[in-house]
Order: structure tokens, then sequence, then C-alpha cells
């Protein structure tokens, strides 16, 4: 089961924010592809907008070869660094604007050690565009502090206590918290059998409801869409064919075939069941940038 988001944006905002969308959206199915390839039987959770984000703002200070290579990882080939922040802004815009059943925190952070000089003007443009705090470090714990506020809890640590090297940090919290539009009964969820991608068959408590939904299916998977209350944020689920997998499914997640298949939703009567879970996920992306 591959389980994504998706945010519409409002038509006043597309032309303002379509060039960094779609450069986000190749980023994030190639972000997926590359980490898929070291961890094929691992259960991966990202947020490409909070990497996507944390590195438009390293970006300003990049230059050179440097700069060149994380324009081609952004797929930002063909935008000004001013297209970029100001798109960048837009789209925070856009997602502050959300119906307020939806609890969305964005927050940015850049952290600096004491006495180190550093260009005014990329701090500059990072306040101005990302909101950004600019802060001196003066311990590891206060710095973990400010990450798990952002994520009301969720992340209570970010960089280790003895870790005592750190000359910056660049840091990006996003907290994201709503309900389906149509909620799941608890009296329609029952133990069920669940089968892991091995063939291994265990039970798991499984939620059922019989309802309308945005829904598409073909001969490589079934999909449906689970709006957030009123607003144009959706949960995309795909279950790929038992003859397809989830490695054959992984191979044909890309951009193009995205853009492809959210035209082809549409609206039917779904009986549908999922798995309740549960998913904490960490990884070091260095290597996987580069």
């Amino acid at each position: 089961m591959i389980v994504l988001a998706k945010i519409l944006p409002k038509i006043g905002d597309i032309e303002m924010i379509e060039k960094l969308v779609s450069a986000n959206n190749k980023f994030a199915f190639q972000l997926f592809s590359e980490i898929h390839k070291s961890q094929t039987n691992e259960n991966i959770f990202i947020s490409p907008s909070s990497i996507a984000i944390a590195l438009s703002m390293t970006y300003n200070g990049a230059r050179g070869k440097t700069q060149t290579a994380m324009a081609k990882i952004l797929n930002f080939q063909g935008m000004s660094l001013e297209e970029i922040n100001q798109a960048n802004q837009e789209l925070g815009t856009l997602l502050d604007s959300l119906n307020p059943e939806i609890k969305l925190y964005i927050a940015n952070s850049i952290w600096i050690q004491q006495g180190l000089p550093f260009y005014q003007s990329f701090l500059q443009i990072n306040q101005e565009f990302y909101q950004s705090q600019v802060k001196e470090i003066q311990s590891i714990e206060i710095i973990n502090n400010w990450v798990k506020d952002k994520t009301q809890g969720k992340i209570d640590k970010i960089i280790e206590p003895d870790d005592r090297d750190i000359v910056i940090a660049l840091l990006n919290a996003i907290y994201f918290k709503a309900d389906w539009q149509q909620k799941f009964s608890e009296n329609s969820t029952q133990e069920m059998p669940f089968y892991l991608p091995n063939g291994t068959e265990k039970q798991h408590p499984i939620m059922s409801q019989l309802s309308r939904h945005l829904y598409y299916e073909n001969e490589n998977f079934q999909a449906v869409s689970l709006p957030y209350g009123e607003s144009t944020v959706s949960m995309y689920i795909f279950l790929p064919k038992e003859e397809i997998g989830l490695e054959g499914f992984s191979q044909i997640l890309n951009e193009e075939n995205w853009k492809k298949w959210m035209q082809k939703f549409d609206y039917c009567k779904v009986n549908l069941s999922l798995p309740k879970f549960k998913n904490e996920y960490e990884i070091t992306l260095n290597q996987t940038l580069k």
C-alpha cells in the first residue's frame, strides 16, 4: 500500500507557484525512488515538502558548482533565485490559508555558532521569504526543544546531545493534523487477516466503510482519495494489483504518471477497508541526495 498526500492550489495561485510545484513533485518522486533502492523492505515515510523547503533555504547560500548541483537535484533549472524564493513564499501563504479544521504548521529556523561571521543577505532572504527565525547556538537542548515545540511533541530530538561541533543548523519542521471528511466508525473496525509482502498472514485491526469517494483503477492498481474536512487536502491511497506488487508499482510512481492519474479519478461508491497504522521513520539523506 502506498500513501500520498496532495494539496490542490486555488486557481489564483497556480500561475505563481506552478513551476515550483512541478519541481517539488519531481523531486519528491525522485527522492522516494532513491530511498526505495536501499530500503526495499522498509516502510518509507517522508515529507518531501519539508526537505524541499530546507534545501531551498540552503540554495540561497550556494554558489558555483554547488549551486548547479543543487539546482539539478531540486529541478530548479530555468528558474531564477528570485522566482524560487517568491514562489516558496506564495506556497507558504497558500498552505497557511487552508480550512481552519486543518492544523498545518510550518516553521523554519537557522542556528549559528556564536561569533561566526555570516552574510547578512542570506539571513535576510530566509527571514523575508521563509519566515525563518535566526538564533545563536547556545545549547543543543534549546535546538531540540524548538523542534519538539514546533512538531507538537512528535519529534523530541533532532540533534544528539553530545554533538558539540555544529557550526550552523538550518531546520524546517512541519506539523499536520486533521480529521477525514468521512470518518471511520469504531464499530466498523475489527480484527481481520492482513497480508505482508512476503505472503505472511496476520490478524490486524481493519477500518471499514462504504462511502462515495474519488476513485481510480487501472491494470496496475486501485486508488482512492480521502479528503480532510471540507478543504482541498487529501490522502491518496494506492493498492497495487497482486501481480504488480509494491516493487512493480514503485517503478511507475513518478511525476509524469502522477499528473495523468490525477485526471482520471471519479466519484463512485467504494467499499473501503484500511488497516490501522502508526509509523515512525528516520533517515539521513546525505548519500541519497548526492
